[in-house]
């Protein structure tokens, strides 16, 4: 009699809803008849030669009931004259561990914490149950082929992974038995983990997983899953979300457990590495893949101390491994006193707070436990705008309960279209957690205001002076000016130089330009002056301040609005210069009635004439 799937000694047998064994067992026999199981645990008989199955044919299939989650079993199963002992087997949860390095466990074994736990077992590579120690992951004693395929080379000082953390810190919050069946390998891409694949069994990385699992009878209780660092060596990562859709779904699909709870960690940090797109492309999908994907939970790592440029220390795998516990705790059995969901993001809101002018951001954080803290200063938010310069908008960052109040260096002008991130880059510095200990998720980028439908300053222009008289009767000058195109890096169109340079006496500054609309469209210009000024659009008077002031102010005039045709249309501005005071103007242009389902909006185009 000789067991092929569902019992082998040291075994952890997955427990069924009721919290008893529900196994399925398979295996050839010589003799014909009925399968009778006694089982003991310790000195006390729990089935008592019990009939669970039946043999024919040379084969012989079980089914072993109402177990106990906890042990250890001495399982004997005879047929006739057959009889097969099975000894040390446990009741309780087990787990599929997969991915790439970072699961496979690259930290130092020296500094691992995790110490060998008799209800703790793995399923290692050469598909003998033992007790867990590090390594799980001894890829160099692989049955299945595509380990030593994609490479298995025995490591001296590493190995420690969050595997063994994760199944400590699960036995504590369960109280039963926990099994490891290690199927992670360090450097795969999704497409490696290709569930189509699954044909060619042990050669695949997805097959060699499903083999190994049916062949422990088929049940666990769920994944745990590290990988994505090399999805950002090219493009594959900017095809994560649906790869990882599909995979989830395969896998809940094959083994018919289309709730089965998904624990993953989102990328940490990666020293002295460029890339940041990728990188932060990659994290920011992994923390919302829980929006497509149900019953998945995601955990930051981006706290986590660091053994080599890019794994997780032996250290820092106790860390993660709790995380990872509790975040499947709580896919399993909801929120309770000692477990939340992994902190995510809320809304963002705009706040004058400081009343100098620059805004705040204001960010609401949602499952947290005891609020949030720093040690020190609270890093890790950064603020930019896409085609700025400037660099980092934040200022600093005070922590208020459930959210973070960021002072920016921006404006009301300046802020819209500005991006927020935490743990920007590949080696961001994050110092933000809860009461509890758990870091923040990398997000980003997320708009911190909406963009008006606005378009950039006045670029360029061409420019004359004239004399200095009243512009309640002024009428646009033909060419007979002396016109020189000006350009204007900055928002304010400065012409203080010019002025300056034509002498203390006033006159009036003409500007021209055009304005191009791709399409019809209603439009609003904003005008900011430091001097007496008259506007001309398309050759009608549309605006006219004989005062001005000073200095100037963005937006301080919103002229009336008008629907522009398709195309370019001119536009003429009469600016005194205010016995020299006057130097500029600030200038661009509003599309009005804009649509709310329209996201991005056409916005009118400046050039010169």
């Amino acid at each position: 009699m000789q067991i092929e799937t569902g019992l082998f000694p040291h075994q952890v047998l997955q427990r069924a809803d009721d919290g008893r064994s529900d196994q399925p067992i398979a295996g050839t026999c010589t003799s014909v008849g009925p399968v009778l199981a006694t089982v003991r645990c310790g000195r006390r008989t729990v089935l008592a030669g019990a009939t669970v199955g039946r043999a024919r044919a040379g084969r012989f299939t079980a089914r072993l009931r109402g177990l106990p989650a906890g042990g250890p079993y001495r399982i004997e199963l005879a047929v006739g004259g057959c009889r097969l002992v099975v000894d040390d087997v446990l009741v309780g949860d087990v787990w599929l561990l997969a991915g790439q390095s970072n699961m496979q466990g690259i930290g130092l074994l020296a500094e691992a914490t995790s110490k060998p736990h008799r209800a703790v077992r793995c399923h290692y590579p050469d598909d003998r149950w033992a007790v867990a120690v590090e390594p799980l992951h001894r890829l160099w004693e692989a049955v299945d082929a595509v380990h030593h395929q994609l490479g298995a080379g025995e490591p001296r000082a590493t190995g420690a992974g969050p595997g063994l953390p994760f199944a400590h810190a699960m036995r504590r919050r369960t109280g039963v038995p926990q099994g490891l069946i290690a199927c992670a390998h360090g450097g795969t891409f999704m497409a490696q983990w290709d569930a189509a694949q699954a044909g060619q069994g042990g050669a695949s990385l997805y097959g060699a997983l499903l083999r190994r699992l049916r062949r422990d009878g088929g049940g666990c209780a769920g994944l745990v899953w590290y990988q994505g660092e090399n999805e950002t060596i090219g493009e594959p990562w900017k095809a994560y979300t649906a790869a990882m859709t599909a995979w989830v779904a395969a896998l809940r699909r094959d083994l018919r457990a289309p709730r089965l709870p998904v624990a993953m960690a989102q990328l940490g940090r990666h020293v002295d590495a460029g890339g940041q797109e990728s990188w932060n492309g990659m994290q920011e999908q992994q923390r919302r893949l829980p929006e497509r994907i149900r019953h998945l939970a995601v955990v930051p790592t981006i706290d986590l101390a660091l053994d080599d440029p890019i794994h997780i220390g032996g250290r820092a795998q106790a860390a993660l491994g709790e995380r990872l516990a509790e975040a499947m705790q709580v896919l399993r059995e909801g929120p309770g006193r000692d477990r939340a969901a992994p902190i995510a993001v809320g809304p963002i809101a705009v706040e004058d707070v400081l009343g100098n002018g620059f805004l705040s951001l204001r960010v609401g954080f949602a499952d947290l436990r005891g609020g949030l803290a720093s040690d020190g200063p609270a890093l890790g938010f950064s603020l930019a705008t896409p085609g700025r310069t400037d660099g980092d908008a934040v200022a600093r960052v005070e922590l208020e309960g459930d959210s973070a109040l960021i002072h920016t260096t921006r404006t009301k002008v300046t802020m819209p279209g500005s991006l927020l991130w935490y743990g920007h880059g590949r080696d961001p510095r994050c110092s933000v957690r809860d009461r509890a200990g758990r870091s923040l998720p990398v997000f980003g980028p997320l708009l911190a205001m909406v963009p008006e439908p606005v378009s950039p300053f006045l670029p360029e222009a061409e420019v004359a002076f004239a004399p200095a008289y009243d512009l309640a009767t002024a009428v646009p000058p033909g060419d007979g000016l002396a016109w020189t195109l000006r350009r204007f890096p900055a928002s304010f169109a400065n012409l203080r130089d010019a002025i300056v340079a034509h002498g203390p006496g006033d006159a009036v500054v003409w500007w021209r330009c055009r304005l191009h609309c791709s399409e019809a469209m209603p439009v609003r210009l904003r005008l900011g002056c430091d001097g007496p000024v008259r506007v001309w659009l398309d050759g009608d008077s549309l605006f006219h301040d004989p005062a001005g002031s000073n200095p100037a102010l963005i937006d301080a005039h919103r002229l009336p609005e008008r629907r522009l045709a398709a195309g370019g249309h001119s536009l003429v501005i009469a600016l005194g210069t205010n016995h020299g005071r006057a130097w500029g103007i600030f200038l661009r242009a509003e599309r009005t009635r804009v649509p709310r389902r329209c996201a991005d909006p056409v916005l009118p185009a400046w050039s010169a004439l």
